[in-house]
């Protein structure tokens, strides 16, 4: 089960950095720049660190809240980074329902 986590957040790194690139955040200011990459580090890691599904939503809002944030304070217009947490959100919808249906099964 590791593998497939480090898979999807190394996935989740990769489309986070094009989305962020596609953004313009290299025409933003170093702390932009900062919080954009701290944002989406955060729910990467959070993948791989932890097996709790509320770590990863707890990482997932707060990396929500830091995009948001850069997106605030630069002077580019960052459109569409928060694209970056999709990949980390879908897995851990994903891995939510499977939980409840392996959970019903052995009740």
């Amino acid at each position: 089960m590791t593998h497939n986590r480090t898979f999807w957040a190394v996935l989740s790194m990769v489309v986070g950095g094009l989305q962020a690139w596609d953004s313009g955040v290299l025409t933003a200011g170093s702390s932009v720049q900062i919080l954009v990459g701290a944002g989406l580090l955060l729910a990467a890691l959070s993948l791989v660190a932890s097996d709790r599904w509320d770590v990863w939503t707890i990482c997932l809002v707060i990396g929500a809240i830091l995009l948001a944030w850069a997106r605030w304070i630069s002077p580019v217009s960052l459109n569409a980074v928060h694209l970056g947490l999709f990949v980390p959100a879908i897995y851990v919808l994903f891995v939510c329902r499977f939980e409840k249906q392996i959970a019903a099964r052995q009740s």
